[in-house]
């Protein structure tokens, strides 16, 4: 039974991906210089996403050398409503003399269910060991291995889509300068798709050179 477990359990792990930019468009009208300065806006529900994800971000984009800063850091407090939060971000960038605005969100969560069929999966197994004395055996002896082949029963693999939407704005400009989407499959934690996701956002943002580098 072990066996079968330990069999199944690599077949699962096998299946797992890692983060992609399914979409990266630079708006053709573009006719501007490098932002210098960017603030980072996540808009999500639970703080610590929201925080987490913006953190990410800023580390990423200010390691390849570019001026950026996190929003949440400077508003705590997130307005009720569509027009105050507009009004108070809208404060917030002028403030800072920032001339770009990073906003990412979540588009939404794909399940797709995969019935994967019985199969044979090879495992190795040891038999013994040889005489210790027995030349060119080195110490402990030489075990004895072989592939044998075991039966693993079918199962239904589940599988999440998390897809997140990224706009990179110019100040004053209602049209995105870029435009970006993120697809991250199963991802083992959190962390593991934030990192993911600040990476490739970032990654897409210095190959456009679409921010101002040191």
């Amino acid at each position: 039974m072990r066996v079968v477990a330990s069999a199944l359990a690599a077949l699962l792990l096998a299946a797992c991906s890692t983060t992609q930019l399914v979409h990266d468009r630079v708006n053709a009208n573009w006719r501007g210089d490098a932002l210098e300065r960017v603030a980072v806006v996540v808009i999500a529900n639970q703080p610590r996403v929201r925080g987490a994800l913006e953190n990410a971000l800023v580390e990423d984009l200010q390691a390849a050398g570019a001026d950026t800063f996190a929003v949440h850091t400077m508003m705590m407090d997130v307005p009720e409503t569509l027009k105050a939060r507009k009004a108070a971000l809208k404060a917030l960038v002028e403030k800072q003399g920032a001339d770009g605005v990073l906003v990412l969100s979540l588009v939404g969560v794909d399940t797709q269910r995969q019935y994967v069929g019985a199969q044979m999966a090879p495992v190795e197994v040891i038999t013994g060991v040889g005489p210790a004395a027995t030349p060119f055996w080195g110490y402990g002896g030489y075990y004895h291995r072989h592939y044998e082949y075991v039966y693993v029963p079918g199962y239904e693999e589940v599988t999440q889509d998390y897809r997140l939407d990224a706009s990179l704005f110019a100040v004053g400009q209602e049209t995105p300068v870029w435009q970006g989407e993120t697809s991250t499959v199963d991802p083992a934690s959190l962390d593991e798709g934030i990192a993911g996701v600040a990476s490739r956002v970032s990654s897409a943002l210095v190959r456009h050179k679409l921010v101002a580098r040191d």
